[in-house]
């Protein structure tokens, strides 16, 4: 076994004070005035994925990754201005006292490069703990000191890190992000993959010595371990199930249509396969002629009390004027969609859907899992009766200029000039209020109605 040290006589602390004292200074010119626009630039070039990623609310970089992205400035960063590294600046300070502990550490640092190292072994002596890591991208083994960043950690892990050499020894600047070897592998093949890419568009072979890519690109290791991160994110998100307070799965992917045959719809959703009729509800449209009538597809599922009971993870809803259509996920409800259309054809005239996901804390994401597990998110109340204000705000929003098949086609903004037909308006804007899904489903109604009748001109 070649190693990169000796076995060295440590305290939990790996790094000697001078080191730990010249990465302070380090860090002390970074954060100056003078230096602070170029750290801002240094540190969006390590944590550029997090900039990019295209989610509402950007999780934060882990502490290690930021810490990280710090000591990248101190080793690998060039300033853009003209200014000299911030390794050139502690090198050639006359203002305060460097110590020659901490000037034999700056090439160290300035030649340190980020890495990914599997750890091939650790020792469990607290006085003397020794970790054996393996570089993936050349196979280089080094033997370093323990420290802080060693506690909990195993063998088999990956970790992105950099190792500072001097004489002989290596050792870890106290910090270092953990992935699971799976993760750790990816990272390192979806890194590779970007090394190759770059020696071929650079028409250079300059790139293939891991050492030299690593010095120059590392940045781009932190960049595939937050990708790895945001792409375990949106499985995890993938996964995540959500639920109403009672347990049941909440439906938040809706469709709405209006139809003008609903005898032959109801017969037709009658003998839908797999779909199971509800209890028919009390109309309102057109005077409360029909009643509201709906059909469920359910499964079988753990309940919040252990035992096995019905979920209902889509419904589809008959009323005078609309069909409404619910699922628990988007694809269902797309899939749902096809179906209604292939059997109904044009009894149907779509209107709106929503699909949006409900608001939601994103999941915590361990790099040292191997799988991401599936999770159920209870969505309270109020957010439901968001998503369905926001459907109904979309759906009726031109329904005053819209053929409407409850009025034989007319436009209810027409309908409502003639006085012999305003009475009929009036009761399918009543309608349309009494059957409001929002109510049905909240208590709460989704949609002002009286400024429906204020658009037709009734109000």
């Amino acid at each position: 076994m070649k190693l990169g040290s000796e076995r060295a006589e440590t305290p939990l602390l790996s790094m000697d004070q001078a080191l730990a004292s010249l990465l302070i200074r380090l860090e002390e010119l970074a954060i100056s005035p003078g230096f602070r626009v170029q750290r801002q630039v240094a540190l969006m070039r390590c944590l550029q994925p997090y900039a990019n990623v295209g989610l509402a609310d950007v999780p934060a970089p882990l502490p290690e990754e930021l810490r990280l992205a710090e000591i990248f400035i101190y080793g690998d960063f060039s300033p853009e201005d003209g200014q000299p590294s911030l390794v050139e600046q502690v090198r050639d300070t006359i203002s305060s006292h460097v110590s020659n502990e901490e000037r034999e550490w700056l090439d160290p640092v300035r030649h340190s490069y980020m890495d990914l190292l599997e750890i091939l072994s650790i020792g469990t002596s607290p006085a003397e703990r020794t970790v054996v890591l393996r570089s993936l991208g050349d196979g280089q083994e080094y033997l370093v000191p323990g420290g802080v960043w060693s506690q909990e950690r195993t063998a088999g892990e990956v970790l992105l890190t950099r190792l500072i050499r001097r004489g002989g020894k290596a050792v870890v600047p106290e910090v270092a992000l953990a992935m699971s070897r799976p993760v750790g592998q990816a990272v390192y093949e979806s890194a590779n993959q970007t090394r190759r890419e770059m020696e071929a568009n650079m028409g250079t072979f300059a790139l293939g010595d891991w050492t030299e890519f690593a010095k120059q690109h590392g940045y781009i290791l932190a960049w595939k371990v937050a990708e790895a991160r945001m792409t375990l994110l949106l499985l995890a998100e993938a996964r995540t199930r959500f639920c109403r307070p009672d347990g049941q799965p909440l439906l938040y992917a809706v469709a709405i249509y209006e139809h003008h045959d609903s005898h032959r719809l109801a017969d037709g959703l009658s003998r839908l396969e797999g779909w199971k009729a509800e209890q028919s509800e009390p109309g309102g449209a057109e005077g409360g002629a029909q009643a509201i009538r709906s059909w469920v597809r359910s499964v079988q599922a753990r309940g919040r009390t252990g035992g096995e009971q019905e979920m209902v993870v889509a419904r589809i809803t008959l009323t005078a004027v609309h069909l409404i259509v619910e699922s628990d996920h988007g694809e269902t409800l797309n899939a749902l969609k096809h179906q209604v259309a292939a059997t109904f054809g044009f009894s149907l005239h779509f209107q709106g859907e929503t699909v949006e996901v409900p608001g939601h804390d994103y999941p915590e994401i361990d790099l040292l899992d191997e799988d991401v597990a599936s999770r159920l998110v209870t969505i309270p109340q109020e957010e439901e009766l968001r998503l369905l204000r926001g459907l109904l705000e979309s759906v009726y929003l031109d329904w005053a200029d819209r053929p409407n098949a409850a009025l034989g086609g007319e436009l209810p903004r027409h309908v409502a000039r003639h006085d012999d037909k305003r009475a009929a308006l009036e009761a399918l804007i009543t309608g349309l209020e009494r059957e409001d899904l929002a109510a049905r489903r909240t208590g709460q109604t989704g949609y002002d109605y009286s400024r429906l009748r204020a658009h037709v001109g009734l109000a």
